[in-house]
């Protein structure tokens, strides 16, 4: 099993659903107030977009450097945690409707 390495907490209310780009740069996350992309690595957030718009089959149009790109997304059920990891395994984010933990 590997272990992974705590890189940042950030409280975020009403997640609806996570994802990231293909080359494992940038996080978006999905709310009921909108969408905001984070980079990974410092967890900054880059980009907020307040349109509230909700994934269409798992998936999602971007915002801000991945404005025009569809994002894969991993939707929140608000009964457990929602534990994804990208495609590489380098990162793990741990959600939950108030959080990230990347």
């Amino acid at each position: 099993m590997e272990k992974y390495e705590r890189i940042n907490y950030v409280p975020i209310g009403g997640l609806v659903a996570i994802g990231f780009d293909s080359n494992e740069k940038y996080l978006l996350l999905v709310t009921h107030t909108g969408r905001g992309l984070f980079e990974i690595e410092s967890m900054n957030r880059i980009a907020r977009d307040y349109e509230v718009i909700y994934p269409n089959n798992s998936k999602i149009e971007g915002i801000g450097i991945l404005q025009e790109k569809i994002i894969k997304v991993y939707e929140f059920d608000f009964n457990n945690k929602l534990e994804v990891y990208t495609k590489s395994n380098k990162y793990k984010f741990v959600a939950e409707s108030d959080s990230i933990e990347c």
